[in-house]
């Protein structure tokens, strides 16, 4: 009998094991400032705390049933900008953050120059949770910035300039993707747009 519930257990596990996922992300942005999206403090799907809430972001997440990372982008940018922001092209990668300590996900963070405002007003009513997972976005100057300065330097001006020193995600954050993606971003490519 416990043979039987310990086979039908390993199965039940089999069954639940997510699947790896390549999970793409964009930073829009122009020579002297970037669109930098701010994840809500709460996950609009389940009203939990979430990894990194509250901390800045890339635009981006798994692809839904698209092949092509430009089409999840395409995607994502326009859920997650509440319909503000188009994204047109991807300009070029920032990095890929390979399946590493246990997570079975590849993640690849690009930039994009060739974007667009839609003209659409940012909607802090909406109630479709697609809509939900940025809480704002806001303007980061590149003359703000800090690109010779060491990884946690520019990570704590990018929270400074963002308003988001405080954030509830903070700890998570500091040492997530897309914080590292940030830094090699502001310091290895923005300057040479």
């Amino acid at each position: 009998m416990f043979t039987k519930i310990n086979e039908n257990v390993k199965k039940a596990k089999k069954s639940c094991k997510q699947e790896p996922k390549t999970k793409s992300y964009v930073i829009l942005c122009t020579r002297d400032m970037m669109i930098v999206p701010i994840k809500a403090n709460l996950n609009p799907y389940n009203n939990r705390p979430w990894f990194s809430g509250g901390t800045p972001q890339f635009f981006g997440g798994s692809a839904d049933g698209e092949n092509d990372p430009l089409k999840t982008l395409q995607r994502e940018v326009t859920e997650e900008s509440r319909r503000t922001l188009r994204l047109n092209a991807i300009s070029g990668r920032v990095f890929e953050a390979p399946p590493a300590n246990g997570d079975q996900n590849t993640y690849n963070f690009y930039y994009s120059i060739e974007w667009q405002r839609t003209g659409t007003q940012w909607n802090d009513n909406v109630t479709n949770s697609t809509e939900r997972e940025m809480q704002r976005l806001v303007e980061v100057q590149l003359s703000d910035m800090l690109p010779d300065g060491s990884d946690s330097v520019i990570i704590s001006r990018l929270l400074y300039d963002t308003d988001t020193v405080n954030a509830v995600g903070i700890n998570t954050f500091r040492t997530s993707h897309t914080a590292a993606a940030f830094v090699t971003f502001i310091r290895r490519i923005w300057n040479s747009l």
